[in-house]
């Protein structure tokens, strides 16, 4: 585990973090939850209809993690080799989202000869102080804390900062998303019991010291079908999944929760909402999923630029369109503002 020197000037930097995490919220939504204003989210799309912003080549793009630097959009994303099955991290950037991307360079791959990393590094959750950022990454080993520059490199600590020997009963860990909350930190991600088929949604929670407790379940299929005739039909029926939690604020000073995932069902995935006023207890959109197609979505990200709320995902459509995809809401000002 990292020890306390290693982690003394980390936590500077984290603290300078939470307000840039943050988003404000002026309410709205069934008690005054943050969920005003969350659709139509529409998927983007050039002449030929392809609504991907980064398009997959030799190296799969996947679990996108969008972060604003004044008017520009950085892309913090998952890229595999399909050659190796080695994942690494890139980033790519754009003037608003309107000039397109940039080509993704690499910013972070696991170290050579890692005792509990594995080969590789992916989906990446991002927090940036000015140009210093912090960046939690999966592995095979369970998800390790990176450190770096908002256009440099990132290195990756010697240790987990959460594996599954902290996790009894789970057989899997998968889609980090880290904030800030009072007194320490919380780790939201996907996981799976020992020989269970359905994917669920947890929370643990540290001290400034990053040491994390037992997980808890906090959303899961069940959350989705409740009142569903046919099960079958239920959007969500595999599971849920890949995360992306933020903290937010009310127009009367509350603090509240803002978490996009993925529900699966067979042969697809879409892309649901749920808000919560302490980060456990969560009420789902009433018309969950926000986005849909025919088209597999998973790894949901969403900011706002320029008065402009963007989602970004992962698009893969049978065939050979892979890469990152992405949905605009100008339908008036949704009920976060950044």
């Amino acid at each position: 585990m990292m020890t306390s020197q290693t982690l003394k000037p980390l936590f500077v930097l984290i603290l300078c973090l939470g307000a840039c995490g943050r988003l404000g919220d002026p309410g709205g939504g069934g008690d005054n939850l943050p969920n005003r204003g969350i659709v139509p989210y529409i998927l983007d799309s050039n002449d030929d209809g392809d609504p991907r912003i980064l398009k997959s080549g030799e190296i799969l793009y996947r679990a996108p993690q969008a972060w604003a630097d004044g008017d520009r959009i950085v892309l913090f994303i998952e890229g595999l080799n399909p050659d190796t099955g080695v994942s690494s991290i890139y980033r790519t950037e754009s003037e608003g989202g309107e000039t397109g991307f940039d080509t993704p360079q690499l910013v972070l791959s696991a170290p050579e000869g890692s005792s509990w990393a594995g080969e590789s590094v992916g989906a990446p959750s991002v927090h940036c102080s000015q140009t210093q950022c912090l960046m939690v990454v999966q592995t095979s080993g369970g998800f390790g804390l990176a450190d770096g520059e908002l256009k440099g490199s990132f290195q990756l600590h010697e240790d987990p900062i959460f594996d599954l020997e902290m996790a009894p009963g789970l057989g899997s860990l998968e889609s980090p998303s880290l904030i800030q909350v009072e007194n320490g930190f919380a780790l939201y991600f996907e996981g799976r019991e020992d020989n269970g088929s359905e994917t669920r949604l947890y929370r643990t929670v540290s001290g400034s010291d990053l040491v994390f407790g037992p997980p808890q379940v906090i959303w899961k299929q069940a959350s989705e079908c409740v009142g569903s005739s046919d099960e079958t039909n239920c959007w969500a029926i595999e599971g849920v999944g890949a995360p992306e939690v933020r903290v937010a604020t009310n127009e009367l000073g509350d603090t509240i929760f803002r978490m996009f995932y993925t529900g699966r069902a067979p042969g697809s995935s879409a892309i649901g909402f749920a808000a919560s006023f302490d980060g456990v207890q969560w009420h789902g959109f009433a018309n969950n999923p926000i986005l849909e197609s025919d088209a597999t979505l998973d790894h949901p990200s969403n900011i706002l630029v320029d008065s402009r709320y963007m989602l970004f995902f992962l698009h893969h459509q049978a065939g050979t369109k892979h890469g990152i995809g992405r949905a605009v809401n100008d339908e008036g000002l949704a009920s976060e503002t950044f």
